[in-house]
C-alpha cells in the first residue's frame, strides 16, 4: 500500500485551468466575441447565399396589353448589373427600376436578367400579348 501511495505522489497532478476565476472570465469573453463574430459573418453572407432578386410590380405573366409604348416597373436586390432584353438598365438608390419600351403586337417575351458581384444570376421571363389599341378581339368560329 505504501508503495502505491508513493507511486501516486510521483505522478504530476493535472491542474484545472478553469479553477482560476480570471481564466473563466477570459474564456467567457473570448467565447462571446467568437460567437458574435461568427453570427456577423453568417448574417453578412446571406446576400451571397440568396443571390440577386428581381420583382416586377406592374406586369404579370400572360397579361394582354395595348401594343405601343409601355413601361415596366419593379425592384431588384443584391445586384451589380440588371438587363432588360439584354440592354443594361439602371436602378435608383432603393433598388427600383422603371423602363419604357415599345411593345409589339402579338405574343412576345420580356427578359429581365440580373447578376450579382459573386457571379450568380437570375432571369425573369414575362410572356405578354400585345394588341392594337382600339381593336376588338375576335374569336375563331
Amino acid at each position: 500500500m505504501k508503495e502505491e501511495r508513493q507511486q501516486l505522489q510521483k505522478i504530476p497532478k493535472i491542474k484545472n485551468s478553469m479553477a482560476n476565476p480570471q481564466k473563466k472570465i477570459k474564456f467567457f469573453i473570448l467565447s462571446a466575441i467568437s460567437l458574435v463574430l461568427i453570427l456577423y459573418v453568417a448574417f453578412q453572407s446571406r446576400n451571397l447565399i440568396i443571390g440577386p432578386q428581381i420583382k416586377i410590380t406592374n406586369l404579370r405573366n400572360g397579361q394582354t396589353i395595348n401594343s405601343g409604348l409601355i413601361e415596366i416597373k419593379g425592384s431588384a436586390k443584391n445586384i451589380a448589373y440588371i438587363y432588360l432584353n439584354d440592354n443594361k438598365i439602371f436602378i435608383d438608390n432603393q433598388g427600383n427600376f422603371s423602363e419604357k419600351f415599345v411593345a409589339p403586337e402579338g405574343y412576345f417575351i420580356i427578359k429581365l436578367s440580373a447578376n450579382d458581384k459573386f457571379g450568380k444570376s437570375q432571369v425573369k421571363l414575362i410572356q405578354l400579348i400585345g394588341k392594337r389599341s382600339g381593336s376588338t378581339s375576335t374569336s375563331p368560329v
